[in-house]
């Protein structure tokens, strides 16, 4: 047996830790792990992007340039010859759904002045940053609006993940444990909080040498509890694998998997110039941006389906997660949630108007274009709002049988939407051109070409790229399925994961859902309804979603090819 892999723990560390019951906040146990990157006051945002600051810390920042007091707590810990500045440090990915999330000063966002030294020696940088935010107190800021960082990008763990390789020992052992490890999460000390169980390749972002074959167990941001003595019960569970020469890391990280269009504004300018730059297309297309009229809700348009009759008449859909469009109907919300629209011989409700873009995105598209007057007219942009339908039939809450995944689809009925973007291929950005399917599929790609076919073939280990609200975006499908407890009541699942391709930060953003997933081949291989805060993705393999359909409408169903074909 090959002992897991732990990571050093600093007590000094993590502030939160009490020392009779070894309890901390599980962003302080993650810190503690991290002794290259230091923050006070705790707790440290992660996973973490960073962005410009406001002005108000710039007029500040201008002014700590030329402090004496500041040089001098620098120079007393070494860090004179470090580089400085500041930023917005802002969690990745979306607004974790879990109940109780603290509140934005606290987890989600603050300015910070990160001070990058080339020392290797951090023993004093947390008396460093304590003296530099005492000082910064003094200059302006506010006790919950500013932290101090202090770290060494050199020797800082980076914690991506990636999806596991095609290597018969790693599977096996990560196999082997997978049950067990479920077992003493779901009984043990994380028994409360524990949100996601993945099964993952992690390391640095750009060196996949480096990566190393990790269980990630993911509990609710800001949960307390003895982490400790929760890594001592799965690491025994990962010792008993029987491959002697594969050693598994183990993870406990902050964080949640939830629906990737949770109901809140969430506007990226980004949104805008797509809108405002696809010249001569006035109509919804694959991946474009939709909601539900009147709710404040983001989503993706998937794709188009046909649904035939018995008379041979072909009717066309557009597809959508059912949770994007749910929200249009608050008054039959739960009636629709347990039994899904217009299923089973129901009468369908019509009252569900889905609007592209979505009612956000075109307020804040249009407070964009205000901005920026000379740079494009609001007239092209009012040209291309539409109607996309109504919704007829949605899945509700729904489970298909292997594991227990989760079912979450719409049909909207557009019938007059005819532009010569439906069902187009998504175009694909990767910087692994060592890619055998990227390589071929960027080969082959041409404007014109339509989606061929829905992939009925092995999705583990596939390359897969995708369109959506928020651009192009490509990925793998991971070999092993993740394990989600969801929050809003849906239970637990198994769920196929999409995770980031090498060298990219994400798969997904927020407002995703909905967008359809191609494979190298051109085949739509499911649709994504799901994230985490890491950038992975939850895919429902999209043959499983027609079959439901199929059984639920007792209509025929296919991919919908335009009239004039290819």
């Amino acid at each position: 047996m090959a002992s897991p892999i732990l990571r050093p723990f600093h007590p000094h560390l993590c502030p939160s830790l009490c020392p009779t019951t070894n309890r901390c906040t599980i962003e302080d146990f993650y810190s503690a792990r991290q002794p290259f990157r230091v923050v006070y006051p705790s707790p440290a945002i992660f996973p973490w992007q960073r962005s410009m600051c406001s002005n108000h810390a710039s007029t500040i920042e201008d002014r700590l340039r030329s402090s004496p007091f500041l040089a001098s707590i620098l120079a007393r810990h070494n860090l004179s010859h470090a580089n400085s500045g500041m930023r917005r440090i802002e969690r990745q990915g979306p607004r974790p759904l879990c109940n109780g999330f603290p509140s934005d000063n606290d987890l989600r966002s603050k300015t910070a002045l990160i001070i990058e030294s080339r020392e290797n020696d951090p023993s004093t940088w947390h008396i460093a940053a304590r003296e530099i935010y005492d000082f910064l107190l003094t200059a302006g800021f506010e006790e919950d609006e500013i932290q101090v960082e202090i770290w060494n990008s050199k020797l800082v763990h980076e914690l991506y993940s990636f999806p596991l390789p095609d290597n018969r020992k790693i599977l096996a052992a990560m196999r082997s444990v997978e049950p067990k490890v479920h077992g003493v999460v779901r009984t043990g000390v994380l028994r409360d909080s524990w949100t996601a169980i993945s099964y993952h390749m992690t390391g640095p972002r750009l060196d996949e040498r480096r990566a190393v074959p990790t269980v990630v167990v993911y509990c609710k941001p800001g949960t307390v509890e003895d982490f400790l003595s929760a890594e001592r019960e799965i690491g025994r569970v990962l010792d008993e694998h029987n491959y002697l020469d594969v050693q598994l890391h183990l993870e406990i990280l902050p964080g949640s998997t939830g629906l990737a269009s949770p109901s809140r504004k969430d506007f990226n300018p980004g949104l805008a110039w797509r809108w405002l730059y696809e010249d001569g297309v006035d109509e919804p297309w694959n991946g474009t941006s939709i909601g539900s009229e009147g709710s404040t809700q983001s989503g993706s348009l998937g794709g188009w389906v046909g649904l035939h009759g018995e008379s041979g008449d072909i009717m066309e859909y557009a597809m959508t997660c059912y949770h994007v469009v749910s929200t249009g109907d608050v008054d039959n919300k739960d009636a629709n949630d347990e039994h899904g629209i217009g299923l089973n011989g129901t009468v369908p409700l019509p009252h569900i108007k889905v609007v592209c873009p979505s009612p956000v995105d075109e307020a804040e598209t249009r407070k964009f274009i205000l901005q920026r007057p000379a740079r494009q007219s609001m007239e092209q942009f009012e040209e291309k709002i539409s109607v996309v339908g109504n919704v007829e039939y949605g899945s509700g809450n729904r489970r298909r049988s292997d594991f227990g995944s989760r079912l979450d689809w719409a049909l909207i009925a557009s019938p007059n939407l005819t532009n010569s973007l439906r069902n187009k291929t998504p175009e694909a950005y990767c910087y692994d051109h060592g890619n055998s399917d990227f390589r071929e599929y960027i080969a082959t790609h041409n404007p014109s070409h339509r989606l061929l076919k829905i992939s009925d073939s092995q999705m583990a280990g596939q390359w897969v790229c995708g369109v959506a609200r928020s651009g192009s975006c490509d990925g793998i499908i991971n070999r092993m399925y993740r394990r989600v407890r969801w929050d809003d009541g849906f239970g637990e699942s198994m769920e196929l994961e999409v995770l980031p391709n090498w060298g990219k930060k994400w798969f997904c953003q927020e407002g995703d859902a909905g967008g359809w997933v191609v494979n190298a081949n051109r085949e739509v291989v499911g649709m994504l309804i799901g994230m985490d805060e890491y950038g992975c993705g939850i895919l429902t393999p999209l043959k499983d979603i027609l079959e439901d359909i199929k059984r639920l409408t007792a209509y025929g169903v296919s991919l919908h090819q335009p009239r004039w074909g290819f």
